[in-house]
C-alpha cells in the first residue's frame, strides 16, 4: 500500500484541487467556517497530496482546508505527501492508519477506506484492526453502513445519530421485518433511530443482545 513520505511546508501557488474536486461543491458559508476554526486554532491536520508532472502537488484529502487557506490569504499550508498519485478510496483507507486524520474522515468515508484494505490489500479485520486501533466490533459496524437506506445514512452523515444507534437501528428493523414474516418499509429504520436516541445505554446494550439472539 502507498504510504506518506513526509510532512512539509508548501507554497498554496504549487497545490491544485483533483478533478474529483470542484470548488462550487461547498458554499462560502462553509469555507468561512472552516477559515474561522484555522484562524482561532491554527491547522490540525495536513491536507493529504501527491506530487504531479509539473512538480506541482494535487490534493487528496482536504479540499476544504486548502479553501479556507486561500480565503484567509495564506501563502503556505502543511502537506502529507503521499509516494505517489492514488484515488480517494485508497487515501481514505491510508488515512484510517494516521489516527489524527481518521478523526476527519466521516464515517461512510471509514467504511469505504476499510472495504478497500479489505477487497484490494486482501486485509482481514484483525489487520485492520492492528494497524488502523479501530476494534473490530466498529470496523464491522462501519461496513454495515453499505446496507443502510438513504434516510438512515444521511441521518449519520448529518451527525444527528451515531454509528452505533444507527447500526442498530438498521438490524433491529431487520430483526423485525424477520419476525413479522414480511419486510419493513426502509423509513422503519429511520424512525427507529429517532426513538433510540432517548433511551439510555443500559437500554441500548440490552436491545443489541435481545438482536444478537434472532442473528
Amino acid at each position: 500500500m502507498n504510504y506518506i513520505t513526509e510532512f512539509k511546508q508548501l507554497s498554496i501557488k504549487n497545490i491544485q484541487p483533483s478533478s474529483n474536486h470542484l470548488e462550487d461543491d461547498y458554499s462560502t458559508e462553509e469555507i468561512k467556517s472552516v477559515a474561522l476554526d484555522i484562524k482561532e486554532k491554527g491547522l490540525m491536520e495536513p491536507l493529504l497530496v501527491s506530487k504531479i508532472d509539473n512538480g506541482n502537488f494535487e490534493i487528496i484529502l482536504g479540499i476544504k482546508r486548502y479553501l479556507a487557506f486561500k480565503h484567509l490569504g495564506y501563502s503556505t499550508v502543511v502537506v502529507g505527501i503521499i509516494n505517489e498519485k492514488i484515488n480517494t478510496d485508497e487515501a481514505w483507507a491510508l488515512s484510517l492508519k494516521y489516527p489524527s486524520l481518521s478523526e476527519l474522515l466521516s464515517p461512510t468515508h471509514k467504511a469505504i477506506g476499510i472495504k478497500f484494505l479489505i477487497d484490494h490489500e486482501k486485509m482481514n479485520l484483525n489487520d485492520i484492526s492492528n494497524q488502523t486501533g479501530i476494534h473490530i466490533k466498529d470496523l464491522n459496524r462501519y461496513l454495515t453502513i453499505f446496507k443502510f437506506d438513504k434516510k438512515l445514512k444521511k441521518m449519520l452523515e448529518n451527525n444527528e445519530i451515531s454509528l452505533k444507534i444507527s447500526v442498530l437501528s438498521h438490524n433491529l428493523n431487520k430483526t423485525l421485518s424477520k419476525l413479522s414474516g414480511h419486510e419493513l418499509p426502509s423509513i422503519t429504520s429511520s424512525k427507529i433511530a429517532k426513538n433510540l436516541t432517548l433511551k439510555d445505554n443500559h437500554d441500548i446494550e440490552n436491545l443489541e443482545k435481545i438482536i444478537n439472539i434472532f442473528d
